[in-house]
């Protein structure tokens, strides 16, 4: 079994305070493949689908934050 090949990256999002992001990939591979969105590193609890919709944002808390994905399957 081969492992997942993310095929589209997640794109940069640009979001007004208050306003949600949301970011998505497209994964090729043998299934089930497993998604794990992560914010500067850290596992986002819940947040296992080929996208992620943040909560509203926050200049403070979230001008900056690094999302990205982590998607696996069973080798």
């Amino acid at each position: 079994m081969a492992p997942p090949i993310i095929i589209a990256q997640p794109q940069n999002a640009t979001a007004f305070e208050g306003q949600p992001a949301t970011f998505a990939t497209e994964v090729t591979g043998a299934g089930p493949i497993s998604f794990q969105w992560l914010r500067n590193g850290t596992a986002i609890s819940g947040a296992t689908a080929a996208f992620y919709t943040t909560p509203p944002l926050t200049i403070a808390a979230d001008n900056g934050a690094a999302f990205s994905v982590v998607a696996t399957n069973t080798l």
